[in-house]
Parts: C-alpha cells; sequence; structure tokens
C-alpha cells in the first residue's frame, strides 16, 4: 500500500508517517511539490507491489469498502471501473457531468464511464503510464483507453457515493474540465 503525499502543505505529510510508523504494509511516497493528479498517480503506480491497482482520493467520495462491489468482476475482466449512484443530481452537476461526458466521448472517443474507483492490472500501468500527457483527473480516463486500446477488457459497476469529506472540487467549472481534459488526447 503506497500513500503518495503530492506536495501537501497541510497535515497529510505527518498524518501518513504515523500511519505508515504504525503499519509497516503502508509506503509513503513524498512530492516536494505538487506534480498534479496524473504525477501522484504515477509514482502511485510505481510504488505499487499487488497485481491490480485502485487510487483512493483522500476527499472520502470513494469509501474503500466499496471494493468489495469490484473486486469479483476481475474474474471476467482485466479492468474494473465504476460509477456512482446515489448522488445527488442538481442541475450543475448534470450539466456538467452531461458536457464532460459529451466532450470525452466525442473530442477524446473515450467509450466508457468512470466516477468512482476502478481496478486495473498493475504491469500494464507501469507499461503504459510514462507516455500518458495529463496531469489532472484526465489521466485515469486516458490510463483506461490506453489499456483497452492495448487489448486489455473492460467491466463496470456501481458503487456508493459519500459527500466530500473536506475541501472542493477542482473540476466543478467548465474551465477546469476544458483544461483538464484538452490533455487527454486520443493517440
Amino acid at each position: 500500500r503506497a500513500v503518495v503525499d503530492d506536495g501537501s502543505r497541510d497535515r497529510s505529510p505527518e498524518i501518513a508517517a504515523r500511519a505508515a510508523a504504525a503499519e509497516p504494509r503502508i509506503r509513503v511516497v513524498t512530492h516536494p511539490v505538487n506534480r498534479g493528479m496524473g504525477g501522484g498517480m504515477k509514482s502511485g503506480i510505481a510504488a505499487a507491489v499487488k497485481e491490480h491497482l485502485v487510487f483512493l482520493a483522500a476527499d472520502g467520495q470513494s469509501p474503500a469498502g466499496e471494493l468489495a462491489r469490484l473486486l469479483p468482476l476481475l474474474d471476467r475482466a482485466d479492468i474494473v471501473v465504476s460509477t456512482y449512484e446515489g448522488v445527488e443530481k442538481t442541475a450543475a452537476r448534470v450539466a456538467l457531468s452531461a458536457g464532460l461526458r459529451f466532450y470525452l466521448r466525442v473530442l477524446a472517443g473515450i467509450r466508457f464511464q468512470l466516477e468512482g474507483l476502478y481496478l486495473f492490472p498493475t504491469e500494464a500501468a507501469r507499461r503504459l503510464a510514462p507516455a500518458i500527457r495529463a496531469e489532472t483527473f484526465a489521466f485515469s480516463f486516458e490510463l483506461i483507453d490506453r489499456g483497452l486500446a492495448d487489448g486489455l477488457t473492460l467491466a463496470q459497476t456501481t458503487m456508493r457515493y459519500l459527500p466530500r469529506a473536506g475541501g472542493a472540487s477542482k473540476i466543478a467549472n467548465w474551465r477546469q474540465i476544458r483544461r483538464a481534459t484538452s490533455r487527454a488526447t486520443r493517440r
């Protein structure tokens, strides 16, 4: 298990170090400066030791217990993705989600939906991640898309969603979505 501290300026490094001291299976990877979500994910991929990897964001929206929904699907697919169930459907959220899906499908050629956790084969991630330019949430979409182009198979399920435990979404407006997805291009 790796915890990637991507240049945090709060108490995250201290909390991660305490967790690692109490649990020897936890490894902390520290970036002195923020390298973006993609940089953090690349470091997590490099530190992964199991056959499949999953990314758990610190915002608490994707409970680790929801992995139980994804794991059985590895019997029939290489990659397992999830979408949220029970999300509050405000007009703004519906519009932003529809816009993002339209952009990803039409302009980037992404044909799957992803909102929550996903499982991805570690060795394939190590092979594919170096070519990914995205430094934002789009990293995950590009990694999965490259995996599918590489011949991996995909299964999809739903998972429970929790309100954000802290902080604010970095993609809750059109400008951020456009910036994040502009680098997620097909090869």
